[in-house]
């Protein structure tokens, strides 16, 4: 993740896909999805997490937790209707 201004971009690189947003914090923007759905996104901060509420286009709401740690980040992604989550740790380089 990178800060200019008040500008954030995060940049997650996997074997498959780079996947790379910018946004403000606390201002709706619309976030394209690697599936190709688009949502509408706003990012809070909170404390050393930053937490991402979407509302995709058929009115599902979704919330990602980023939990930053010195040696990695934490993603963790609920949505509505599903009693589970998902847990996906990237290390830092």
């Amino acid at each position: 993740m990178t800060k200019n201004g008040d500008i954030y971009t995060i940049t997650m690189e996997t074997a498959i896909k780079t996947v790379t947003f910018s946004f403000k914090l606390n201002e709706e923007f619309i976030d394209n999805k690697p599936n190709g759905e688009k949502t509408n996104t706003v990012i809070q901060a909170d404390g050393d997490s930053l937490i991402q509420s979407d509302v995709s286009e058929n009115g599902k709401k979704s919330k990602i937790v980023y939990s930053f740690t010195p040696q990695e980040l934490i993603l963790t992604n609920t949505i509505e209707g599903w009693n589970g989550k998902s847990v996906r740790t990237f290390a830092a380089i």
